[in-house]
């Protein structure tokens, strides 16, 4: 206090303010600091942020590729699939149509050599059989080939194709 009691309350005053200043100088230099250190921090994390959304784009990006592929594969498979279903079933439905017709072509030789009337009740009745079965068979020709070209979606009865009421 002795040092203090010396001067006089002018140089006390200017002794107080110099002190002031400096401490604020001292204030403003580490809040400069910090808003520098701040800024830095922003800056790393908007360029991270950044970063981290053109990664996740670039992801999505592939996904969405791998998805594209994957549907298009699976497509390719079902089609696959309808193709071989398609085959397999002309192949079973000629056999049939062919077994039919040997009967009915049998039944038709019976029928006039015995002249029965049980005899060519039979031959009609293979006859229609033959007749029912081919119409059936192009219904479902024709449901089938409406699978083929709509790319393995079958249409139920009642079901309408695109468009259509």
């Amino acid at each position: 206090m002795k040092l203090f009691a010396q001067l006089s309350d002018s140089q006390f005053q200017m002794l107080v303010t110099a002190c002031v200043g400096v401490a604020l100088a001292a204030l403003n230099i580490l809040q400069s600091w910090l808003q520098g250190q701040s800024t830095s921090r922003i800056q790393t994390s908007v360029e991270e942020s950044r970063k981290d959304s053109k990664e996740a784009a670039e992801k999505a990006q592939e996904t969405a590729r791998t998805v594209k592929q994957s549907s298009e594969k699976r497509d390719e498979k079902l089609n696959e699939i309808a193709a071989v279903g398609q085959v397999s079933h002309g192949l079973l439905n000629s056999g049939n149509i062919a077994q039919l017709k040997m009967q009915e072509k049998t039944l038709w030789k019976l029928a006039n050599l015995t002249k029965e009337h049980s005899d060519l009740a039979d031959a009609e009745a293979a006859s229609q059989v033959v007749k029912d079965y081919e119409a059936e068979q192009e219904k479902l020709n024709r449901k089938v080939a409406d699978v083929m070209t709509e790319g393995c979606s079958p249409r139920r009865e009642g079901d309408s194709k695109k468009g259509e009421p």
